[in-house]
């Protein structure tokens, strides 16, 4: 029951997408609170990625404007974030 209801949710997730398009609500997190809904197990289904990218650059993000106490430029933060990520080799 558990498979069947994990791609009961995950094509229902699927669908919601192109319904979103249609009524122009673009950029959601609908389909994914749906597949939760539907499935609460459904993220033990999936598969998980070896690196986490987002955490590690949410956090990096962060830190750099801790440092500096103000917005930092695009070019700066992509330097500092990609010094980072060789440093961890990521």
């Amino acid at each position: 029951m558990g498979k069947l209801r994990f791609l009961f949710a995950l094509w229902m997730a699927k669908l919601s997408i192109p319904a979103l398009k249609i009524t122009r609500h673009n950029g959601t997190d609908f389909p994914g609170s749906l597949a939760v809904k539907l499935c609460p197990d459904f993220l033990k289904y999936i598969g998980k990625p070896e690196h986490i990218i987002a955490d590690i650059l949410g956090r990096a993000e962060d830190k750099l404007r801790e440092l500096h106490g103000r917005h930092i430029g695009l070019n700066h933060r992509q330097h500092c974030i990609r010094k980072l990520l060789e440093r961890h080799r990521i």
